[in-house]
């Protein structure tokens, strides 16, 4: 066997025992990435049934809707809900319009690889991702059924009295390719997994009724 035979099988082994390299670390780093989406999205949804709690609380203290009540009054239903429990005040500072965003609504920096997933958005002091969305109008004796969403293309003042509407939150969750968005029912224990999201979108579009899965019937 000639040295140039040689030299080219050991250049073939080594090209070989490369892309095995490049393999392997591919892999890692998508598990990586997938553990830590994993871990983000976990603590996402626990940050939505806190804020669930924290309107199940507010009912139980005013004995009305902090939703129907913000709409009412033209303030932030997360203005709202700060103020019957000084736990959900933590992280304020400041005062007036320039009230910085409560720890239980601020979106935690991404970590590591998910920091260069461009269609979340950059931590800020002001601006929180959770919005709410009315349902139904809760006629009949019923009342109206609201749903939290967390939108990470949709950041908006936490003070903002601004609600989103039906039409715009559909169009999210349609273009939301990577099940960025969660929502979730206060009343509800889990998330809405995103075909019966759709479905409860179409349904309150054609004013039908919306059926519910409270903790607590």
């Amino acid at each position: 066997m000639g040295l140039r035979e040689i030299l080219r099988n050991y250049l073939f082994l080594e090209l070989v025992l490369c892309v095995i390299l490049f393999g392997v670390m591919a892999f890692l780093v998508l598990q990586v990435r997938d553990a830590q989406q994993a871990a983000f999205d976990s603590r996402l949804k626990g940050q939505l049934s806190y804020i669930s709690l924290g309107v199940t609380n507010y009912k139980t203290v005013k004995g009305t809707s902090v939703f129907e009540d913000a709409q009412q009054q033209g303030v932030s239903w997360r203005e709202l809900i700060t103020e019957i429990d000084d736990q959900l005040q933590s992280g304020i500072e400041g005062s007036g319009s320039e009230r910085t965003v409560p720890g239980f609504l601020r979106t935690d920096e991404r970590p590591g690889l998910l920091r260069f997933d461009s269609d979340n958005p950059a931590p800020s002091d002001y601006l929180t991702c959770f919005r709410a969305v009315k349902l139904t109008a809760g006629e009949d004796g019923k009342s109206p059924v609201w749903l939290i969403a967390y939108l990470p293309m949709q950041q908006v003042n936490w003070l903002s009295s601004e609600v989103l509407s039906l039409e715009t939150l559909e169009t999210l969750v349609r273009s939301d390719t990577k099940q960025r968005i969660f929502c979730k029912i206060p009343e509800e224990r889990r998330c809405i997994p995103r075909d019966r999201l759709l479905e409860l979108l179409q349904a309150a579009k054609a004013n039908r009724s919306v059926e519910t899965f409270p903790v607590n019937p």
